[in-house]
């Protein structure tokens, strides 16, 4: 084998090595990101439906207090008050 041969085959190898450490390390962050993502929709989601259950505040007060969206406020309270018509813009 030419001492070429055995350099590129090196190379190929710790090439796919580095690789393989750089994925590993992407999915590690690609799942902190997601975990910390949907401990902050459970977060949200808990909150939400603590003041849904008040009825101390409106949906539009509930939305701007927690700094969600109206939509997910009318989801969140669908799944509190599943017969009640949500509220529209």
């Amino acid at each position: 084998m030419s001492l070429l041969k055995s350099y590129k085959d090196d190379m190929f190898y710790y090439g796919r090595l580095e690789g393989k450490r750089e994925g590993k390390e992407e999915g590690l962050a690609q799942g902190k990101n997601e975990g910390i993502e949907l401990g902050r929709l459970e977060r949200d989601t808990v909150l939400v439906k603590n003041m849904l259950l008040k009825e101390k505040y409106s949906e539009y007060e509930i939305a701007e207090i927690a700094e969600v969206s109206l939509t997910f406020v009318n989801a969140v309270r669908k799944q509190v008050f599943p017969n009640v018509p949500p509220i529209t813009n």
